[in-house]
Formats: C-alpha cells, sequence, structure tokens
C-alpha cells in the first residue's frame, strides 16, 4: 500500500528509527578518557522505499532543499481513505538507484514501461 511523503506517493519496503545521545570523548593529559554528554539528538527515521517514475524521484530529492518540515502519512487499515499521519519531519539525505526492470505494475496509474527506483530516505522528526 502506498505511502505519501510531502503528497508524493512511495511504497515503503523498511522502516527503521532510531535516537543517540551526543557524548564528546575528551582525553585530558594527566587522566584517562572523561566523556562529556551535550544531550539528545532528535528521533530519526530511515525509510527504503520503491517510487515509480523519474518525476516523483526528482519530487523526493527536491525536498532536501527544504527547510520546512513536510508530512509522512501511511495507509489506515481501518479506514483505507483516510491515511495515519506520522508526523512532520525534515528530509537530512535522499539516495537513489533504479531497479533493473521491464515491465512495472506497481502503479497501475502510471505506464507500464515507467522506470522504477529504490530509495534511501533520511528525515529526522521535527520538534
Amino acid at each position: 500500500m502506498a505511502w505519501t511523503l510531502d503528497g508524493n506517493v512511495l511504497y515503503v519496503q523498511k522502516l527503521t528509527e532510531g535516537t543517540k545521545q551526543v557524548i564528546a570523548s575528551l582525553n585530558p593529559l594527566a587522566a584517562g578518557t572523561v566523556y562529556q554528554v551535550f544531550g539528545y539528538d532528535t528521533s530519526k527515521v530511515k525509510l527504503s522505499a520503491l517510487v515509480v517514475g523519474e518525476s516523483n524521484k526528482d519530487a523526493i530529492h527536491a525536498l532536501t532543499t527544504h527547510v520546512t518540515s513536510v508530512a509522512l502519512s501511511s495507509p489506515n487499515p481501518v479506514h483505507p481513505h483516510n491515511p495515519l499521519s506520522l508526523g512532520n519531519y525534515l528530509v537530512s539525505a535522499v539516495n537513489s538507484s533504479r531497479e533493473p526492470t521491464i515491465y512495472q505494475t506497481i502503479d497501475t496509474a502510471q505506464d507500464c514501461e515507467t522506470p522504477v527506483f529504490s530509495l534511501d530516505i533520511e528525515l529526522f522528526k521535527e520538534i
């Protein structure tokens, strides 16, 4: 089922989440290692997804130049016409590669010879 990122359709294959602290490792001359905690980083979400078409791929790549957050929505199994909002995110990075396909049947609204791309998207949760 299709997810959307700022209205762009993508087919998520994998979603991973992570958090981390910002810790500096200090090595004073007279002692051993000292750790200084500076707080935490915002939660990071990584999506692996398929996208059909050059224009959809380019639109998602363009989100890395936005300074505003974008909405991420997933399908709702209870109410199919009312997607679940997963919150607003800043798009940190997008990497893409073209899949070796002859015909695509993922998105039937597009031509069967439309190229399919695999995207790795890194998002930061807006606080």
